[in-house]
């Protein structure tokens, strides 16, 4: 879906985010009114390691904060 302020300025687009509320409908019936950019009021970013950026890398690593959780990082 499009992104919303927070991600734009890192990608133009973002991962449809389901509320829980709407999880149900989604399953049962995959309804294409559900894809909607997720409010930025509803998220935070925060930066993190190079590990994050190879396929090769998995485990906790790869959520290690480098940095403090923020609003905008741009």
């Amino acid at each position: 879906v499009p992104a919303n302020g927070l991600v734009a300025p890192c990608h133009d687009r973002m991962p449809a985010i389901l509320p829980p509320e709407e999880w149900e409908a989604w399953l049962a019936e995959g309804t294409a009114a559900l894809l909607r950019t997720f409010p930025a009021e509803g998220m935070a970013a925060r930066r993190v390691g190079k590990a994050v950026g190879s396929a090769r890398n998995e485990g906790p690593q790869c959520l290690a904060a480098a940095g403090p959780v923020q609003a905008s990082l741009f």
